[in-house]
């Protein structure tokens, strides 16, 4: 939330400091930055550093305390309960996080920009309810859901091919850091060039 709230007051007040007093520029640089790559990024940054190698440490350290051999990790029921719930858990916190993100900067967007402008802050809202792309948020939320739906196949399958020893633990945990922000590079890069096609 801290973070969503410096994002959107800053950007609108830099914007304003380089662009001059037009609300229309102001607010596509709100818009686009904010609501359509930095949410996302933001919140898979944050899943990445919070959840994947938690996720990931913690699967292996279920593989290395119960003794389970291979067999039995390849069991379908078994990956289902392990992996399952924590690949849609991480899917839909990025939705809600990036929704969530969302909402504070745009909040502070408004009231940055209504505070410099000397606007009322019901007339900064008015103005970006009515120029605002409302198929934005959907489209930011569904790309925050498939970062965390990747962050958290990553951490599972790196948990799950830890060897059952205490020094696997960390490796996994990294390998998860590192596999999830090299597929958020690659996913965030795809969405960016099918953009432009």
């Amino acid at each position: 939330a801290l973070l969503a709230a410096v994002l959107g007051a800053v950007v609108p007040t830099q914007a304003l400091a380089l662009l001059g007093v037009d609300n229309e520029a102001v607010l596509k640089t709100v818009v686009w930055g904010g609501l359509r790559e930095l949410a996302p990024l933001v919140t898979a940054l944050v899943l990445i550093a919070r959840s994947a190698v938690a996720m990931a440490a913690e699967i292996a350290l279920m593989h290395l305390r119960s003794g389970l051999s291979d067999a039995q990790w390849a069991d379908a029921a078994h990956e289902e309960e392990v992996v399952l719930p924590r690949v849609l858990g991480l899917a839909l916190a990025g939705a809600l996080l990036v929704s969530y993100f969302q909402a504070v900067s745009i909040a502070a967007a408004l009231l940055a920009s209504a505070l410099l402008l000397g606007t009322p802050l019901d007339t900064e809202l008015d103005y970006f309810l009515a120029n605002g792309a409302w198929w934005q948020v959907p489209l930011s939320m569904g790309k925050g859901a498939l970062f965390g739906l990747g962050i958290g196949v990553v951490a599972c399958y790196h948990g799950l091919q830890a060897a059952p020893q205490v020094a696997a633990v960390p490796k996994a945990a990294v390998a998860a850091c590192i596999g999830s922000l090299v597929f958020v590079a690659v996913a965030d890069g795809l969405a960016v060039a099918l953009r432009w096609l």
